[in-house]
This record gives C-alpha cells, sequence and structure tokens, in this order.
C-alpha cells in the first residue's frame, strides 16, 4: 500500500466484459492522489458492457471494492454506398445508399 498519511494510495483497478465468458483483466497499480482517481481504460472493444473494479486492496475482496458498468459506444459506421448528385431548376438532388458497415447501430434519418 502508499503513504497511510492521505497524501496518496495505491489503487488497484481491473475490469472485464458482463458476458459470462468475460474474464478479469490484469490487475492495474497506480499510485494516486487521494483527492481525485483518474484511470484510463484502452483497448476496449465497440457496443461491448463492462464491469469496472477498484479497490485499495489487491485481492479485490467484496466488502471492498467498488465496482460499476457501463456500455462502450459504437464504431463509426462506414461511408455511404452509391452517392449521386443530380441537377435540377435552383436545387441539386443528393442520393445516397446505407454504408455497409452500419458501426454497430442502425442507421435512421
Amino acid at each position: 500500500m502508499g503513504d497511510t498519511d492521505g497524501t496518496s494510495l495505491d489503487v488497484y483497478v481491473r475490469y472485464c466484459t458482463t458476458t459470462s465468458e468475460g474474464a478479469w483483466s490484469d490487475t492495474q497499480d497506480e499510485s494516486m492522489d487521494t483527492e481525485s482517481v483518474d484511470f484510463t481504460l484502452t483497448e476496449l472493444d465497440a457496443s461491448t458492457e463492462y464491469e469496472v473494479q477498484a479497490s485499495l486492496d489487491s485481492t479485490f475482496p467484496d466488502d471492498a471494492a467498488v465496482s460499476a458498468s457501463f456500455t462502450t459506444a459504437s464504431t463509426v459506421p462506414g461511408a455511404p454506398q452509391n452517392v449521386s448528385v443530380a441537377e435540377g431548376r435552383g436545387e441539386l438532388l443528393v442520393t445516397w445508399g446505407a454504408p455497409e458497415d452500419n458501426g454497430g447501430s442502425p442507421i435512421t434519418g
């Protein structure tokens, strides 16, 4: 553990997907100021629900760990297909088709 005078503590963080196959990530250890805790998780999959746990104890006992769940955003959809522009009287008509990849969310509008 970190300093016991209240200036910094070792915080342990781990995460997993909430699917039945989700395994906990390797525990990440950071020494942090006790006034604020900022932690960035990287290389997460799009449109996936995760659970994150933080604890001052590397064994993550139930009574000493806090947890939260969140779902990552979808990816960016691909480009529209078959874009065309037709010239009219004082106007342009633009048409297009849905992209091959919708980025994990329905295309609307």
